[in-house]
């Protein structure tokens, strides 16, 4: 499986709702590692700590919609589905990020 290179938080359908997205999950960019795949495909991180209840999040960054056609949801099913795209581009490199940048959805290619 490739290393994206970034800290993830998955979003509650609750949460979801506070950012406005457009379906009930996404998974929040909160750091990426320079030089990663993510980084180089312009991912952006966050730039703002906050704590929400007893979460430490960093806000600010995109919000990941989709790999490819695979909508995020916190299902075991999506997981698995994501593992699979995962495990694919060791032959299939090429692929997009479906994200929420600054309230827009924007969509990233690895070429």
């Amino acid at each position: 499986m490739p290393w994206f290179g970034a800290e993830l938080y998955s979003l509650s359908e609750k949460e979801a709702k506070l950012f406005n997205l457009p379906q009930t999950s996404g998974l929040l960019v909160q750091r990426i590692s320079s030089a990663s795949l993510f980084d180089k495909m312009g991912v952006k991180e966050g730039d703002t700590e906050v704590t929400v209840g007893n979460k430490k999040l960093i806000l600010g960054g995109d919000i990941i919609l989709a790999f490819n056609d695979i909508k995020y949801e916190v299902t075991d099913y999506i997981f698995l589905k994501i593992a699979d795209f995962a495990n694919s581009l060791e032959k299939n490199p090429k692929f997009e990020l479906t994200v929420v940048r600054e309230g827009k959805v924007v969509t990233l290619q690895n070429k």
